[in-house]
């Protein structure tokens, strides 16, 4: 295994902040990093965007704060105690995941819900619904919550299984909340919908939110540009924007850009956001070409 449990786990922290300290990463020896001199903090109930192109190394961080993987350097702590020192199933019993792959079993879709939150009670379960815009989908189906989704939920669009995981990790009202491209393949107008009913099931949550969709960023108290493994601008959603997109008007102080950084370097950081509101995997799309964040 990638990672085990301590010998003698540390007591469970009081708290759940989650910090990087200079945390470096590369999946294979002699291999280039994957992330590098990551330095990030997230108190207790903050929300934070991590932005950025495809391979910029967004996932990676996810993975190093779901102790999927532990760094090559630095250290990643969740209310001050190293993640290394504490039992896995103490970790995931404060942290609710969506990954990017939206897996679905063979059952009805309140099966699928309630996987990991058997106890959630009737009110817990529209809430999760209402968040994930599953509310009108639901209510035309016959059998409702106990409509059958078939075998890895053949009988549901890419679009409704992205909701149920979605859903499902709302149901498990964990403290941290590790929201991997949560609107992936959803049109704008859901997507509106569902970061609405986000801002209301987050607050107060420690959140983490990657993402390459600026209409995410309206969750997140800050954001991070991630730019070929580091953390290229750090500040306020709007910031972040501003410095990816010269174009947008300025309605905030500079941004803070990391060491090592020019606002000229930002050019060079691969394919932008395109003003349909998503990455592009072919061709240098140029910051100029940043979408509006609205």
């Amino acid at each position: 295994p990638l990672v085990g449990d301590p010998e003698a786990p540390a007591p469970a922290p009081s708290s759940n902040a989650l910090a990087l300290c200079g945390v470096s990463y590369r999946y294979r020896a002699g291999g280039r990093l994957a992330v590098q001199d990551i330095d990030l903090v997230l108190s207790e109930g903050q929300r934070v965007a991590v932005f950025g192109p495809s391979g910029s190394g967004k996932s990676t961080l996810a993975a190093l704060i779901l102790r999927f993987r532990d760094p090559d350097a630095g250290i990643v702590t969740l209310g001050g105690t190293d993640l290394r020192h504490l039992a896995q199933a103490e970790i995931w019993r404060r942290i609710a995941y969506l990954s990017q792959r939206s897996q679905i079993f063979a059952g009805t879709i309140r099966d699928n819900l309630l996987i990991g939150a058997a106890a959630a009670d009737d009110a817990g379960l529209a809430e999760a619904i209402e968040a994930a815009g599953l509310t009108g989908w639901i209510a035309t189906l016959p059998r409702g919550l106990d409509t059958w989704v078939g075998e890895a939920g053949v009988q549901v669009s890419g679009g409704q299984a992205r909701r149920m995981a979605l859903a499902r990790c709302v149901l498990k009202d964990a403290p941290i909340l590790v929201l991997d491209e949560p609107t992936e393949g959803l049109d704008r107008d859901t997507e509106a919908q569902i970061i609405d009913a986000l801002a209301r099931v987050t607050a107060g949550r420690t959140t983490v939110v990657i993402t390459h969709r600026p209409a995410l960023l309206r969750l997140a108290d800050s954001a991070v540009l991630m730019a070929a493994g580091r953390i290229a601008v750090q500040g306020v959603p709007a910031d972040v924007l501003d410095a990816a997109s010269p174009a947008r008007p300025k309605c905030h102080a500079a941004p803070r850009l990391r060491s090592g950084w020019t606002p000229d370097a930002l050019d060079n950081i691969g394919p932008l956001q395109a003003t349909d509101g998503r990455f592009k995997g072919h061709g240098p799309i140029r910051r100029h070409q940043l979408g509006p964040w609205s």
